[in-house]
């Protein structure tokens, strides 16, 4: 060992002898004073702390709907059975009663087909297959979703809890980013002779600061574009459609009937509002809507709007609801959802303008009567086929004496 190398180990030891001798005191002199002065042993003297009590431990939080996985449960009320999803609300919704439309198949095309090759066995009109129970809502729909924040096209829906399933009193409970807890209740009721959902939503604040900003319901289903050709007004197209303040509102990517002319949602413009008084909004196609009616017309603002984009958008309406809830706050609304076919007497009796989504276009004023006399001739002989040809007779009967003018001028 060098003489540096041992020169250090003499020193290291000597400054670990002088800290004892230093420090040995002070030790000593701590543990008398805390034995109060009396004689105590060594093996009676701790110099460690004296363990503390334990806390008690807190009870487990209770979980945040986003942590809580998604369940899916069957939905079956006035006559419809859809699947529930505590994510994104009902989908798969059909109408036990009621039929699909058929595929309406021309023979035009059924020749072409056959040349071609892409068509195989005999012409069928209305298509080779049963279309089965009426679809109103598909797959990737999302039915009555609630939330806060901005809308569903920025503001993802609460993540709810199944609290009941019962079939006549459905419970779901859930919390929005905002700290809004929601409880939605939906049970069967009758108005006006027709089936409803009750909707009854109770928004309240469980934050511990106020809340100011809209509360939302939607519905949103997948959007159908008409496609071209003869067959287009055969087709069922699937549109947003809502009545504000006494007017009839459409929405889509078809161009036709927009609320705003040149205007359709897009990727681009994915919402846009509806000023007045809501009188009901939802989703409709050719035969069956899915129409929300507010209790109160005056609660908020309705809204055309998109969800996602491209091939995954999801068009339809929400209701925005302007809302001040202080901590523990809270507010309910109620609502009276209609699921069924576009009847105008079951329309009429569940709401006065509810039977307004049956659009006859500029000619509404020649066709209303038409129709109320078409559905005499059906109630007279239970048939809609001789209706149609009964209907045809007074109304040529009705025009005789202008096509006998016309005949007698053409022959001049």
């Amino acid at each position: 060992m060098d003489r540096r190398t041992l020169l250090a180990v003499v020193l290291s030891v000597a400054i670990y002898y002088v800290w004892l001798a230093i420090r040995g005191p002070q030790l000593q002199q701590t543990a008398q004073e805390g034995g109060g002065g009396e004689e105590t042993s060594g093996a009676q003297v701790s110099t460690e702390p004296s363990p503390s009590p334990l806390p008690t431990p807190a009870p487990p939080p209770e979980p945040m709907p986003s942590d809580v996985p998604e369940r899916e449960i069957p939905f079956r009320m006035c006559q419809t059975t859809a699947t529930l999803s505590t994510t994104h609300g009902l989908s798969s919704l059909s109408l036990d009663d009621h039929q699909g439309p058929y595929e309406v198949q021309p023979l035009y095309s059924w020749i072409w087909g056959k040349l071609t090759g892409e068509v195989e066995g005999p012409w069928s009109p209305w298509g080779a297959t049963e279309p089965g129970p009426a679809e109103l809502l598909g797959e990737r729909a999302h039915g009555l979703t609630v939330g806060s924040g901005a809308g569903p096209g920025t503001t993802a829906p609460a993540r709810m809890m199944v609290v009941s399933d019962d079939a006549d009193d459905l419970v779901l409970r859930g919390r929005t980013a905002e700290g809004i807890e929601i409880t939605q209740e939906m049970r069967p009721t009758t108005v006006g002779g027709q089936c409803l959902v009750e909707l009854e939503i109770t928004w309240r604040n469980a934050g511990s600061t106020a809340y100011g900003g809209p509360l939302w319901l939607g519905v949103h289903g997948v959007p159908s574009v008409a496609a071209g050709g003869m067959t287009a007004r055969y087709q069922s197209q699937r549109q947003p459609t809502a009545v504000t303040d006494g007017d009839l509102h459409y929405g889509g990517p078809y161009g036709a009937g927009c609320v705003r002319e040149g205007t359709r949602l897009s990727d681009e413009e994915t919402a846009f509002p509806l000023e007045g008084p809501v009188s009901w909004f939802g989703l409709s196609d050719r035969y069956f809507g899915f129409y929300v009616l507010p209790a109160d017309p005056q609660a908020g603002q309705a809204w055309l709007s998109r969800v996602g984009s491209g091939e995954e958008a999801l068009d339809g309406t929400h209701l925005a609801i302007e809302a001040e809830l202080a901590p523990g706050a809270s507010r309910t609304d109620t609502f009276s959802v209609y699921i069924g076919p576009n009847d105008m007497d079951a329309l009429g009796n569940v709401h006065e303008d509810l039977s307004r989504v049956v659009d006859l276009g500029w000619f509404a004023f020649f066709g209303y009567p038409l129709l109320v006399m078409l559905r005499f001739f059906q109630a007279a002989v239970g048939n809609w086929g001789l209706s149609i040809i009964m209907l045809t007779f007074v109304v040529k009967l009705a025009f005789f004496p202008m096509t006998q003018r016309s005949f007698r001028s053409m022959q001049k």
